[in-house]
């Protein structure tokens, strides 16, 4: 009797965790291509028919990153963080080719399991790369 409470439970268990992992995989994914994103689009990048047609934005990255991957704004949304490292840049820059870029993508993964109330488990992923051009 036992077994057909306790079954269920570790039934539940077992899908949440595979695809809490799966989540997780998708949002260090996501803080890659974000990185990588921002990393060819530098302070020198110009392309007059690209859209931003200049350098990277914070406001630009979290577009980028939310709409590569619209299925993590099915329940909360993926809070996404850029930060350049710069590294000799010209005064008033930070995005210079050599200098770093960090991305940050975090997102609260929901956990249901009947009878239980819902448990929110926070997935973060950070990726850094070297700026291009």
């Amino acid at each position: 009797m036992v077994m057909l409470l306790v079954l269920p439970l570790m039934i539940f268990g077992i899908i949440n965790f595979a695809t809490a992992l799966y989540t997780y995989s998708e949002v260090s994914y996501a803080a890659n291509a974000g990185a990588r994103w921002a990393s060819v689009r530098g302070s020198t990048y110009t392309c007059s028919s690209c859209t931003p047609t200049g350098p990277a934005t914070q406001d630009d990255i979290s577009t980028y990153v939310s709409g590569m991957a619209d299925w993590l704004n099915s329940g909360s949304a993926p809070s996404v963080t850029a930060t350049w490292i710069p590294n000799s840049c010209p005064s008033g820059t930070s995005n210079c080719p050599g200098s770093k870029v960090q991305v940050q993508v975090q997102y609260n993964f929901p956990i249901t399991v009947p009878f239980f109330s819902p448990v929110t488990l926070p997935l973060t992923a950070t990726t850094q790369m070297v700026i291009s051009q």
